[in-house]
């Protein structure tokens, strides 16, 4: 009996590490203002269990005390005065593609679609970004998004080569970035290069007419032009930035289609004094 409780103790011991007054399980480096750091990417940590009768049964409980009560399922704590729930509301589950998503930065809600593998905002980026513009009417933020620079999109990130790889987060939330061109590409393959499934039902005409049968919901914004401080092509021809810089830094890869005709363009050109739309993909 002696033998077996001194192989336990130690198999206890080489999951915790003991630092002057601070102790881990299962790391050998606690941090320093934890008395106690547990580690695990598959664990949790599991206060003891108890009926609130076996709670208020407990004598002189210390603030700060924490167990969880099974008689309301919840954790509580002992505040110095009374036992309080720790309740709440139900905790988020992992993001699934296809559900909507809360910017948390401004409380702004977007849908999501998954087209070729890859997850895609629903809808144009709203965040009001500093110098970023906004139309409005049928074309207002909630409706198509802002307006964006190039550099503006970017946020100071450094661009993408041509061909290169890497994710700009750019002036997307947390957890989306920046399209690249070849994710450009991917989005125009995967629908067999025909922009009227990405465009919204009531966007272009005859042969452009949008079905939007992928969900994806693009709306012919049109453009921005700080030179002549008006907005372009609206009703008439959608435009989207992505992170790769074309042939010379004072030009910019970005996708575009018009209501006349089904055809995706992937193409470069001068980014300066022009405002384009954005939408982010899941990093």
């Amino acid at each position: 009996m002696k033998k077996l409780f001194t192989i336990s103790l130690l198999t206890l011991l080489m999951g915790i590490s003991s630092f002057a007054q601070n102790m881990g399980v299962n790391t050998t480096t606690p941090h320093a203002t934890a008395m106690l750091d547990v580690v695990s990417n598959n664990k949790g940590f599991l206060p003891p269990r108890m009926s609130a009768a076996a709670r208020d049964s407990i004598v002189s409980p210390a603030a700060g005390l924490i167990i969880y009560c099974t008689t309301s399922n919840c954790l509580n704590f002992f505040n110095g005065t009374d036992w309080v729930e720790l309740c709440g509301s139900l905790a988020p589950s992992a993001f699934v593609c296809g559900a909507t998503f809360i910017d948390q930065r401004d409380g702004k809600v977007y849908p999501s679609v998954s087209i070729g593998g890859k997850c895609w905002m629903a809808k144009g980026l709203a965040f009001n970004a500093s110098g970023s513009q906004a139309n409005t009417g049928a074309y207002h933020p909630d409706s198509v998004g802002r307006y964006y620079l190039w550099t503006n999109a970017l946020q100071g990130s450094p661009a993408l080569t041509l061909g290169g790889t890497g994710i700009v987060k750019g002036v997307c939330p947390t957890g989306w970035h920046l399209p690249s061109k070849e994710e450009f590409d991917a989005l125009s393959a995967a629908v067999v290069d025909d922009g009227n499934t990405l465009k919204r039902q009531d966007q272009g005409g005859g042969t452009g007419q949008g079905t939007n049968t992928t969900g994806f919901g693009q709306i012919l914004a049109g453009r921005y032009s700080a030179s002549t401080s008006t907005f372009q092509s609206v009703g008439a021809s959608s435009f989207l930035w992505s992170s790769t810089e074309g042939a010379t830094t004072a030009r910019a890869y970005y996708q575009a289609m018009d209501n006349t005709f089904p055809d995706i363009y992937v193409i470069e050109g001068p980014h300066a004094n022009i405002f384009y739309n954005v939408r982010c993909v899941k990093d």
